[in-house]
């Protein structure tokens, strides 16, 4: 708040964060196809071993595939969907006070 009764400027680069929300929607996927082909990968690499130790890592590998990346990509998804809110928000809120200042209702 700048001096008393005055509120501040917002200033929000709606661009900015569009490039931003593409380069975050484009990191998920990439995070996606990535960690499904490492925990192939190392399942792959494990397969043939016969010890305690190859076992309990399949079984984490299993488990990170099952639950920790479905997880993390949901929490992605919701975060770029609200950021997607933020940006829409900031635009109508801009077009309306346009047109406020214009004299368009």
């Amino acid at each position: 708040m700048r001096g008393r009764g005055k509120m501040a400027d917002i200033d929000v680069d709606v661009n900015a964060l569009r490039a931003d929300l593409a380069r975050l929607e484009s990191a998920r996927a990439d995070f996606e196809g990535r960690s499904s082909a490492f925990l192939s990968g190392i399942s792959g690499s494990l397969d043939g071993m016969r010890s305690d130790f190859a076992d309990q890592i399949r079984k984490t590998m299993r488990s990170m595939g099952d639950t920790i990346t479905p997880r993390l990509s949901q929490r992605v998804n919701e975060y770029t969907d609200e950021l997607r809110f933020f940006a829409r928000s900031f635009e109508q809120a801009d077009s309306e006070i346009g047109k406020s200042m214009q004299g368009v209702d």
